[in-house]
């Protein structure tokens, strides 16, 4: 399972599904927080082989609000109406997820800051009660920072979610941006820990939230076939500029005399400039994402790689070892300077990317419907 603040959907969702093409693992269920998007909306933010489930936004609140379930269509999930609500307080969405004779059920939570904590704890504490006992975890972001121990509110949901028999998977920060202090705000509680083979955090840049990985026993999609689809041609910027090239030269060089010449030039330059030497074998396809170029898939991994150099350039310690976290960012020593300038660079580079496959995307959606002409039933 994946948990993800995503912080809206219209920013981050097609970058946060790219990135889930490129996993080699199949998650089971993935939670989104934040999305900002109501359940009638859901159908435009989908992902090849879940089923979205998709709770309602707190009314007139444009931002900050929204939680949705993804499941494999391997697994038979539905909703469980009766824990799943919306208020000012608490967000929550919940699916039972049926295996062969066994079930579990999963959860996701988002708790709005300008909500009162009290009674976000009432709610939690009324919906966890109508719980099964076991097979039960709950992902989300609880905006309650468990690296203040001697915080009242941790306090508070800690003795509501170990009374009810809950613990927390994830003990590292699980936010970070820059300026401010770490803080480990995004949890996935379960009642069974047994379960749990491994949990932890993945930096997979798309908000400043880390996503919460949780593998376990019990949710795993059963006889999940995987098609492989094989990719002959790279259609990349450089390859086709290539091959646009290639292709002028030879006409002016060699002018066809008849289609048949035409058509042996036009294939001839096509294999040279965008042919694989090897075909690919992927998951990802042009029926799935077409508008996910190999260009783009290069971008992206560019993009992880400058979130990685900046990563990295954190871990250098300032010059002035005792400096707050805070002032790093006005601090002239050259570990701190190199820190900003590699940040800026990811964060620029990813909001170019962000628009980059927004512009893609409508671009192909809008061919498609141009495609339809004056014919309402084809779109």
């Amino acid at each position: 399972m994946l948990f993800q603040n995503i912080d809206g959907n219209k920013s981050n969702f097609d970058l946060f599904s790219a990135q889930v093409h490129r996993m080699k693992l199949k998650l089971s269920v993935i939670g989104l927080a934040e999305t900002n998007t109501t359940s009638d909306e859901s159908t435009v933010y989908s992902i090849p082989g879940y089923t979205a489930f998709y709770q309602d936004i707190i009314e007139d609140k444009p931002k900050g609000t929204g939680v949705c379930l993804y499941v494999s269509d391997s697994l038979n999930a539905v909703i469980n109406s009766s824990l799943s609500s919306v208020s000012g307080n608490l967000e929550t969405l919940f699916v039972t997820i049926s295996i062969n004779d066994k079930s579990s059920t999963v959860g996701v939570i988002y708790r709005p800051p300008s909500g009162v904590l009290s009674d976000a704890l009432t709610e939690l504490n009324d919906i966890a009660k109508q719980l099964p006992k076991n097979s039960v975890h709950i992902m989300g972001d609880f905006n309650i920072d468990l690296h203040k121990s001697n915080s009242k509110e941790v306090q508070l949901l800690e003795d509501t979610t170990l009374a009810l028999g809950f613990y927390p998977l994830i003990s590292t920060y699980t936010h970070e941006k820059p300026g401010c202090r770490k803080s480990c705000i995004d949890n996935i509680f379960t009642n069974t820990p047994e379960y749990t083979i491994l949990s932890g955090t993945l930096k997979i840049g798309i908000s400043h939230h880390l996503a919460l990985v949780q593998v376990c026993e019990g949710i795993t999609p059963h006889n999940a076939t995987v098609n492989k689809y094989i990719q002959y041609y790279d259609y990349c910027n450089s390859n086709v500029e290539n091959f646009k090239n290639e292709l002028k030269n030879e006409l002016i060089s060699n002018p066809p005399h008849n289609f048949e010449d035409f058509s042996r030039s036009f294939q001839d330059k096509l294999d040279k400039s965008c042919k694989l030497e090897k075909p690919k074998h992927s998951k990802r396809t042009a029926i799935n994402n077409p508008w996910i170029t190999g260009g783009l898939i290069v971008s992206i991994a560019h993009k992880d790689k400058l979130f990685k150099l900046w990563e990295s350039a954190k871990k250098k310690r300032c010059v002035n070892r005792n400096i707050e976290v805070a002032d790093r960012d006005i601090c002239s020593c050259i570990f701190c300077s190199d820190m900003r300038t590699k940040y800026m660079k990811f964060r620029d580079y990813r909001k170019r990317l962000k628009f980059l496959i927004s512009q893609r995307k409508s671009n192909y959606l809008g061919s498609k419907v141009d495609e339809c002409g004056s014919d309402s039933k084809k779109i």
